[in-house]
């Protein structure tokens, strides 16, 4: 996973930058140091982040809690803040004073951070703890790659996290986020948040199209055509990820029950927290056309899964009325840099995203009747021609070009200017 190749993978910087083109040169002079707070070393959302900072030529020293033992034995590639927090925000209290004094203990390393990032509110929370201790006047930085359903709660709960969001938020030079629609519809509607704010979408990373696992997969990225097979065989369905959403299990699950000669469904990813794994492994044993395959390598395995489907579920029904609504799935990029379609929900940001660049279709609801209508009428030549749609797309779309830069410099110009210079987000991409 990522958090696997940020800790054991080390490299030559001096090597990296002798083997970059001028178009990959860094903004920074590949000299100043980020401090980056994680919510787990092997969070692969982490991992990503660290190792696109450093293949544009940034230090990265990683702060995060961990999700078992082996971690200690690498704490030179990052300051271990202790075992992953619980869930209950109340059982976090412990676990954050153990890294707030881990991160006292380790002042004089981050003192010489030119830069502090913290995703999410926790995590935040330590950063601007770690900037003050090392009395450090480096910008503080708020990501989010997600919208906490906390967060949008009525009652004393939800008013809680958004004042504390608030008040990290009058601290943070900037603020990222992976889809404008978070921008729009919480942190302008709901939070009344003015500041600047910066879209690093969840594209596939250049680390990994460069000089790494997915370079020999560019150009011919879909691999043969099967036009005469299409119509012969089932239609193979993707769901790739964190296995979260029973929902969207319940959802794949009637598919597979009501189409078992169209529809095979191929399943990859680690269960995480609220997800009845059990049940999930006793429908697959139970359906014959439903196959999972266990976590995966991300980007090694890549090629390999995408390459083996049809169709890719980037659907999220965790929270429909607001996260689930506004975010841009992994997956959507992933299938677009494969060249796959998606399948999305009409009125959804993944749904619009696809609709309106027509590289895959949007259900609408309820899903999982309009699901098994699509499917028995989809031919072979409308999913040809979605495919060809998809490869007169620009390679920008689904893939990271020089967002770290102008990030950086996005940070220079507001620090320059004054945390309350408001900077529209066209103009920090210009």
């Amino acid at each position: 996973m990522w958090g696997r190749q940020v800790i054991f993978v080390s490299s030559s910087r001096e090597d990296d930058r002798n083997r970059r083109s001028p178009l990959d040169a860094p903004v920074s002079g590949a000299r100043d140091i980020v401090a980056y707070f994680g919510p787990a070393i092997d969070d692969p959302a982490v991992g990503r982040r660290v190792l696109q900072w450093e293949h544009a030529g940034f230090e990265v020293l990683l702060l995060a809690f961990r999700r078992n033992v082996l971690s200690r034995n690498v704490q030179e590639r990052f300051i271990d803040l202790g075992p992953l927090m619980p869930r209950s925000r109340v059982g976090r209290v412990v676990p954050l004073l153990r890294a707030a004094y881990r991160i006292i203990c380790n002042r004089q390393a981050l003192a010489k951070a030119s830069l502090f990032i913290g995703r999410s509110p926790d995590n935040a929370l330590l950063a601007l703890l770690a900037r003050r201790v090392c009395r450090s006047q480096a910008p503080f930085v708020y990501e989010i790659l997600d919208v906490n359903s906390s967060c949008t709660q009525t009652g004393l709960r939800g008013a809680a996290l958004r004042l504390l969001e608030k008040w990290l938020l009058s601290r943070a030079v900037l603020l990222i986020v992976s889809s404008p629609l978070f921008i729009e519809h919480y942190y302008q509607k709901i939070l009344n948040y003015r500041g600047s704010w910066f879209l690093f979408e969840n594209k596939v990373p250049r680390f990994a199209q460069a000089n790494g696992p997915l370079k020999r997969f560019v150009g011919d990225r879909t691999g043969p055509r099967q036009h005469d097979a299409l119509g012969q065989r089932r239609w193979r369905i993707g769901w790739f990820g964190y296995l979260d959403d029973e929902a969207s299990w319940e959802i794949l699950r009637n598919l597979a029950e009501s189409l078992p000669e169209k529809v095979a469904i191929y399943v990859r990813g680690a269960s995480n927290a609220g997800f009845d794994m059990d049940r999930f492994l006793a429908d697959v044993q139970r359906l014959n056309n439903v196959t999972y395959g266990g976590p995966y390598r991300n980007p090694e395995d890549l090629p390999d899964i995408y390459n083996s489907i049809d169709l890719v579920w980037s659907i999220d029904c965790v929270a429909p009325d607001s996260n689930s609504k506004w975010l841009l799935t992994n997956a959507l990029y992933e299938a677009g840099y494969f060249g796959k379609p998606l399948l999305g929900i009409a009125g959804n940001a993944v749904g619009q995203f696809a609709k309106s660049r027509k590289i895959g279709w949007c259900i609408d609801t309820p899903v999982a009747t309009q699901l098994v209508d699509f499917i028995k009428h989809l031919s072979a030549e409308d999913y040809e021609a979605t495919c060809r749609a998809i490869e007169t797309q620009q390679d920008e779309l689904f893939t990271e070009t020089d967002e770290i830069d102008r990030l950086w410099m996005a940070v220079q110009r507001v620090k320059l200017a004054g945390p309350k210079a408001v900077s529209a987000h066209h103009q920090e991409r210009a």
